[in-house]
């Protein structure tokens, strides 16, 4: 029986045989790689500073074509996502940016509401790159963005492309796909050099076979036939499934008479060349039939994304007799379709050019930083030993031939080539440095790690709760606090607030890492923290129980220094009650202000806990006053008046308003510590309600 993996959301891949089977790892083992990783991606963003991601790309005016193009489905909401893939283009393509364009496709407007029409507006304005297609689009009656809307924008794009661009090569990602772009371009560059290939016919990816039955796309919503699977060339199980479909489109088969097999790539990333883009997509049947499918408003829509394509593909290909070239990457060595922590062969590696299911802040950090980690020692092997490294334009071998000697697949046209990547080693043998890093790693009982009310000296203390899963919203306050501790910095009227509070010491604000904490000319303003609230009952506590939420709570814990996971620890149970984790941060806060803050340096002056929905809502001015360590008087007055009631405060919820932000100054916690935590249920820190 193969052997089937499954993610946490449900879905499953059959595992190929040629990868290497899942290791058994201890689980603490694994949570400190987890810590390890997350702190290597911290010194790898250190020593390479990531650009302003508010800075519009560079012009490419006057620049050759670009060798790829990529078009990236997304989704109005999806602001975050393709925050993530920008910062990827300017960092991984640093120099030389121009050698690939990247656009984010939508619909047509009329489909969005007007408030998602005006944040589109002022997001085009900064990054020139959305591109509103001829296509529904949004969450609409009969339009689904995960269905209709995705293959009618896949479908769109490769129109537009026709006459949009003039790069040799042409793909198309989603918006929780992030690709190793320079590997990617070298490895496109190796095939226009490998004896065989057509690379201007190219059609690359990780290939699956289907059958399509043209016959049926009247009456049904797609004419996909002959069931699914993620088995294609080059691996043997694809070969099952090749003869399997044979039978299938055999008359008296369930297929009768269906077109195919063949195969197409999966949808996560998928490349065609440049003459495939003008010899199918410029076809004028191609283009009636989008016209037609994309402006349907009854059944049957156009909604089968990938197999679709790959139908239009295989029936211009039969027609016209056009011949491809089939480039097979291989599942799971040259991708990577989910990252699983209890399964260290999906982690990445330097072979992999695309990973999918990048869908958050931490996934995305950590595929960016590992495909920079591996980028810098390949360079760095290439410096020692030069005459045995391969050039970095190399890519990796491909070898082309007939597809029927090679796959046993019968191609739509006698010119066709089937070429397949070479196999590669699941793990690369980490550099001595990073062998290292691990093992110190592994001997120190680092799980759980705590941040904040530290010795850093700063004039405020902050926690703000935190629920496993907002590592999103964590991202946006990150990027909030940055960006309004560098207006402040430079000039603080443009950061929303008139004559600015005095600072403490004369010190200008921090910009260290994390949420806020850094050391200005004068020291640290603010120390801010993300305090997890764990949930669950008692069994959940076992290790085989959301493993892979904590092992990504334990990289982001390591990538930003900000995030405590203190409720995960013992002293606090497993999966502590809200009530307990507020009183213990603020029996924490009494004893930071009243043991001088430790480490020799002073207490702060104001200690502040919060809920992370509260500070993405904080108007600026109370936010700037933050930053600068001089919380306005405002602020304090509901603080003073709960605690001398011992009281207060309402329920805290998720999209609360500023109002459930706690102040006290050192003086009064000092005083009033014990009440302050025996209170904290009544002041709302027992109340973190999902809303």
């Amino acid at each position: 029986m193969p052997e089937l993996i499954k993610e946490r959301r449900g879905s499953r891949v059959r595992r190929p045989r040629n990868t290497v089977p899942r290791t058994t790892e201890p689980r603490e083992s694994t949570l400190r790689l987890a810590l390890s990783l997350g702190r290597e991606g911290a010194e790898v963003a250190v020593d390479a500073p990531e650009p302003d991601p508010a800075a519009a790309a560079p012009s490419c005016g006057g620049a050759p074509p670009p060798t790829l193009a990529v078009g990236v489905i997304t989704a109005p909401g999806n602001t975050l996502r393709r925050s993530f893939i920008r910062r990827a283009h300017a960092v991984l393509m640093a120099g030389r940016r121009c050698d690939v364009s990247v656009a984010f496709l939508l619909g047509l407007r009329k489909y969005f509401t007007p408030a998602q029409n005006a944040a589109l507006d002022r997001e085009q304005a900064v990054h020139h790159d959305l591109l509103f297609l001829p296509s529904h689009d949004g969450l609409g009656k009969d339009v689904s963005h995960g269905g209709r809307a995705v293959a009618e924008k896949a479908l769109a794009w490769y129109i537009h492309a026709v006459n949009a661009t003039s790069a040799r090569f042409v793909a198309k990602i989603d918006d929780d796909t992030m690709a190793n772009l320079p590997r990617l371009v070298a490895d496109l560059r190796a095939l226009e050099r490998t004896p065989g290939a057509n690379a201007p016919m190219a059609y690359y990816g990780v290939l699956v076979y289907r059958l399509w039955d043209w016959k049926g796309v009247g009456p049904t919503a797609n004419a996909a036939c002959g069931g699914h699977a993620d088995d294609g060339p080059p691996n043997h199980r694809g070969d099952a499934m090749l003869h399997k479909l044979n039978r299938a489109r055999q008359p008296g088969g369930e297929c009768a008479g269906a077109m195919g097999p063949f195969p197409f790539p999966d949808g996560s990333l998928e490349v065609v060349g440049r003459g495939v883009i003008r010899d199918v997509f410029g076809a004028q049947g191609v283009r009636s039939l989008a016209a037609l499918r994309l402006a349907r408003e009854r059944r049957p829509f156009w909604t089968h994304e990938d197999a679709g394509l790959g139908a239009i593909v295989q029936r211009e290909a039969e027609e016209r007799k056009l011949g491809l070239t089939y480039v097979a990457l291989r599942r799971w060595v040259h991708n990577r379709f989910w990252v699983n922590w209890a399964d260290r062969t999906t982690l990445v590696d330097g072979h992999a050019l695309w990973c999918h299911y990048t869908r958050s802040a931490e996934r995305a950090d950590y595929v960016l930083d590992q495909y920079r980690i591996h980028a810098e020692t390949a360079a760095a092997t290439a410096a020692a030993a030069p005459a045995a490294a391969p050039a970095a334009e190399d890519g990796e071998g491909l070898t082309c031939g007939g597809c029927e000697a090679s796959w046993e697949w019968t191609p739509p046209a006698p010119s066709a080539v089937c070429c397949t990547k070479a196999d590669a080693p699941r793990r690369e043998p980490p550099t001595s440095a990073r062998r290292a890093k691990w093992a110190a790693a592994r001997r120190k009982p680092a799980l759980g790690p705590s941040c904040g009310l530290g010795g850093s000296g700063a004039a405020v203390q902050l926690g703000v709760l935190t629920f496993g899963g907002d590592a999103d919203e964590r991202a946006r306050v990150r990027a909030t606090l940055r960006a309004r501790r560098a207006a402040a910095s430079v000039a603080p009227a443009a950061a929303g607030i008139g004559a600015p509070p005095a600072p403490l010491g004369g010190g200008a604000v921090g910009a260290g890492a994390g949420a806020g904490t850094g050391a200005g000319a004068g020291g640290r303003q603010l120390e801010a923290c993300f305090v997890l609230v764990a949930r669950g009952s008692p069994t959940a506590a076992r290790q085989t129980s959301n493993f892979n939420v904590r092992a990504w709570l334990h990289y982001e814990a390591g990538r930003h220094a900000d995030l405590d996971l203190g409720a995960l620890g013992h002293d606090l149970g497993v999966w502590p009650s809200d009530d307990r984790l507020g009183a213990w941060w603020w029996r924490r806060a009494a004893a930071h202000a009243a043991s001088m803050g430790g480490h020799g340096a002073p207490p702060a002056r104001f200690y502040a806990l919060t809920s992370i929905a509260t500070v993405e809502a904080l108007p600026p001015p109370w936010l700037v006053a933050l930053l600068r360590g001089a919380p306005m008087a405002e602020m304090l007055a509901g603080a003073t008046g709960a605690v001398a009631r011992g009281g207060g405060g309402g329920r805290l919820r998720r999209g609360g308003g500023a109002r459930e932000l706690t102040v006290v100054e050192a003086a009064q916690l000092n005083a009033t510590g014990g009440a302050l935590a025996a209170a904290a249920p009544s002041l709302g820190w027992g109340s973190l309600n999902r809303h």
